[in-house]
């Protein structure tokens, strides 16, 4: 777990991980996204799990592909053209799978599309509603 000192610090090492976020969008994470720890320092808040590299347990794939068939309001997949997280093929599989379902690709956002790409994700969502 990465400790930080204080929010200039925080600033900073998020802008140096990703720059794409206009900087008042950032900036705004970054002041209500941190957390103490049990010994009083900073971190920034995130599952962990998603960034460790260590496979999870949980439900096999073709059971988590049923159950996303099973999906039967209208979704809106949003995906981050440069998403480290949910990849391309995954996300048009959702696509396929699910019965009302639109796709929207947010160009030059990473996963963290609202952060990256603020307007971008602000008109697909409103234009799916």
């Amino acid at each position: 777990m990465e400790v930080l000192v204080d929010l200039p610090l925080a600033f900073a090492q998020a802008r140096e991980a990703n720059s794409v976020p206009p900087e008042d969008h950032q900036r705004h994470r970054v002041n209500h996204g941190l957390m103490r720890t049990a010994d009083g320092q900073w971190t920034f808040r995130y599952d962990r799990a998603l960034r460790s590299g260590v496979p999870r347990d949980g439900i096999p794939p073709q059971e988590a592909w049923q159950l996303v068939a099973n999906i039967n309001v209208p979704t809106l997949v949003l995906r981050g053209e440069n998403s480290d997280i949910l990849a391309s093929d995954v996300a048009r599989r959702m696509v396929d799978e699910i019965s009302e379902c639109q796709f929207t690709e947010v160009a030059g956002s990473g996963h963290p599309i609202p952060l990256d790409k603020p307007d971008a994700f602000l008109s697909a969502v409103q234009a799916f509603l």
